[in-house]
């Protein structure tokens, strides 16, 4: 009696690497706003809306990050310029700061005073790496961002800076993680600091 074979069957390579990239691209696809949350270093950090500087000003931050501990301020900022607040993460190794600089300025002249602020790094730091530099108007604030990749002690890091205006006066964000997890970070610094708010301005919204 002759034997009736089944269908021919297809076997399927199984990939564990394509099958994490594809639900990764998937996560960073569902999770892609402030407001819904990003996907960033495997799982969706969520953000919330604070305020700086007695109301002043708003934006949009991680909600794991907690203020950074002034004994380790020291340590990762030397400089006797470093930021007035300092936001960081658990690990401390993406850190968010802000300085609200007293003078007085106009959206014309951020311009100037960013080159002169580029000029200045460059000095600095003569390992840096400028990646790019634009200007955007969001909320109710013209931004000017530029960023660029250094070598630190351990390894590159990357800085994504920020100028703007703030009841009228020059404001500077500064965001900073290790250059490896830039592609993942670097996205979310941008939307955080194009959430930043001038508060004192009729109309402005409370909470993005």
């Amino acid at each position: 009696m002759e034997k009736r074979r089944g269908p021919r069957r297809e076997y399927i390579e199984f990939d564990l690497n394509t099958l994490m990239q594809k639900r990764m691209e998937l996560m960073r696809r569902k999770y892609d706003s402030l407001e819904k949350g990003m996907y960033i270093q495997g799982e969706v950090k969520h953000f919330i809306f604070i305020e700086l500087y007695e109301g002043v000003m708003g934006m949009m931050v991680p909600e794991h990050f907690g203020v950074m501990p002034e004994k380790f301020q020291a340590i990762k900022y030397p400089s006797e310029f470093r930021p007035q607040e300092l936001l960081t993460s658990d690990d401390l190794a993406v850190n968010l700061g802000f300085t609200h600089f007293t003078q007085v300025a106009t959206d014309e002249e951020l311009e100037s005073i960013v080159a002169q602020m580029m000029e200045l790094i460059v000095r600095s730091n003569q390992s840096v790496e400028f990646l790019g530099k634009e200007k955007r108007l969001t909320t109710n604030c013209q931004k000017i961002y530029y960023h660029f990749r250094f070598q630190g002690l351990d390894e590159a890091v990357y800085n994504l800076q920020c100028l703007t205006l703030v009841d009228k006066r020059i404001m500077m964000g500064t965001f900073s993680c290790p250059y490896r997890e830039q592609e993942e970070w670097g996205s979310a610094a941008v939307k955080m600091f194009g959430s930043v708010t001038d508060l004192t301005k009729p109309g402005a919204a409370q909470k993005i």
